[in-house]
């Protein structure tokens, strides 16, 4: 059965922020060195993959070297799905380790729980508020009570979605809201769509930018 587990509360401080891959965004404005570390998770079928490259392929356009590395439940479609993205100015491995992950952004919200130790204590965290429930599901008012004790951003991503054109842009819709804290120019985050949704451009275009400027 799955449970909102209250150790999960405590991870803060015990990490107390000390990780070799954690950025401190090291400060990408201030010329020095710069590393960021961004997690997308979900279940399958919600683009989390197809959303990860599209951050892969910005950072790439931008001239930062990147690393991606992914898991999959053992179900495709349901499953849990993971992306690990790592985007610098020196990045040596793909996997980001607990405590170091700079962003996480989760398209459901018990995945956001799942894989909220990987997050920094500084990191920012969104979660779509939308749940793909199985049985034994937590109550969603708990879910959110404890995504919202650790600063998350909640994002009505579905009702979004629907602005753009349908449930399946929730994906772009979170990579929309989430671009903020993503240290890359906006232009390479645009062109990364329009190559990786090519034949879905248009709805994908308005998705994230449904999702920039939600209030």
């Amino acid at each position: 059965m799955h449970t909102v587990r209250a150790s999960m509360l405590d991870w803060r401080d015990q990490n107390n922020g000390a990780c070799g891959q954690c950025s401190k965004y090291e400060n990408q404005f201030g010329g020095r060195k710069m590393n960021f570390n961004i997690i997308v998770c979900g279940v399958g079928g919600q683009g989390v993959v197809s959303s990860s490259n599209v951050v892969a392929l910005a950072a790439f356009k931008q001239g930062l070297d990147v690393m991606k590395y992914e898991t999959r439940g053992m179900a495709q479609q349901g499953g849990t799905v993971v992306s690990h993205v790592r985007i610098g100015d020196d990045v040596k491995t793909p996997i980001i380790r607990e405590g170091c992950a700079d962003l996480l952004i989760a398209f459901e919200p018990l995945e956001a729980i799942r894989y909220l130790n990987l997050l920094n204590v500084e990191g920012k965290l969104l979660a779509s508020t939308h749940p793909i429930k199985v049985l034994g599901y937590p109550k969603l008012g708990d879910l959110y009570g404890e995504l919202e004790s650790h600063g998350a951003e909640l994002v009505d991503a579905s009702i979004l979605a629907k602005k753009a054109g349908g449930f399946i842009m929730q994906n772009t819709v979170m990579l929309g809201a989430a671009s903020r804290h993503i240290p890359l120019d906006e232009k390479n985050i645009l062109e990364a769509i329009r190559e990786t949704f090519a034949k879905q451009v248009g709805v994908n275009l308005k998705a994230f930018e449904i999702g920039k400027n939600r209030k």
